[in-house]
């Protein structure tokens, strides 16, 4: 799903899923694999008619000798498992911004707005510290809290993963 803020800045819901790598595990090939995707609730119930075990745990996934995921994993942005790159709680998906963040941003008083938007220049010459200050306290034309927050790499991964999907 796609949402505009009334600033028009853009994001993109990611919806909790488990995924399965069905071929291409770990090769090197230029093709790359292929990732089904289920949606499912925050108790790890099928949404859109695919069945099997749903499993949290990385460690937990066993594979065919084809290399064929046996359990669905849920994808960890989605989890409370911090070891694993979640750590937000069970979670029913995640806005993700559409581009890179945009706005203004003075240093010197560590203040702007913050925003998403296409064919706009994104926030450049700002250190990582800087970065990850501004997505906390940084305030967009809205008037609710968006709990902004730098991408983790697992965050990146969901959309990745699903990206490579049927739906992606």
């Amino acid at each position: 799903a796609n949402a505009v803020t009334s600033d028009g800045s853009m994001w993109v819901w990611i919806p909790r899923y488990a995924y399965k790598i069905t071929s291409g595990y770990h090769t090197n090939s230029e093709i790359g694999g292929t990732i089904a995707v289920a949606f499912i609730d925050t108790n790890n119930n099928f949404l859109n008619g695919e069945s099997g075990t749903i499993v949290t745990d990385p460690e937990d996934v066993t594979y065919t000798t084809e290399g064929v995921q046996k359990e669905w994993l849920v994808h960890p942005a989605f989890t409370s498992s911090a070891e694993n790159g979640g750590g937000f709680g069970e979670l029913t998906g995640l806005w993700v911004g559409k581009f890179e963040a945009t706005g203004s941003y003075d240093s010197s008083t560590e203040t702007g707005t913050l925003s998403v938007k296409p064919a706009t220049s994104s926030l450049r010459s700002m250190t990582i510290n800087e970065k990850y200050e501004f997505a906390q306290t940084g305030r967009y034309e809205e008037t609710v809290t968006l709990n902004s927050h730098m991408a983790k790499n697992s965050e990146w991964g969901a959309a990745a993963y699903l990206s490579y999907s049927k739906y992606g």
